[in-house]
């Protein structure tokens, strides 16, 4: 099972595409460290960024969330 963590880990943390979980609220609870190549943003900054200004209005009416 050890051997499972650290793959899944070598995979997620080495991805060149952005995963984001969130939690029930939309809230960041982890995003994979690509985003700071491909946005900008660190891990830690990217929870306190509004969802609007990185996610196309489209996507977001999918997700029913609404600003």
């Amino acid at each position: 099972m050890k051997s499972d963590s650290i793959d899944f880990n070598l995979v997620i943390n080495n991805l060149n595409d952005v995963v984001s979980i969130l939690d029930k609220d939309f809230n960041r609870i982890y995003t994979t460290p690509s985003i700071e190549k491909l946005l900008g943003y660190s891990p830690e900054e990217i929870k306190s960024i509004d969802h609007s200004k990185i996610i196309h209005p489209d996507v977001l009416k999918k997700l029913g969330v609404v600003y």
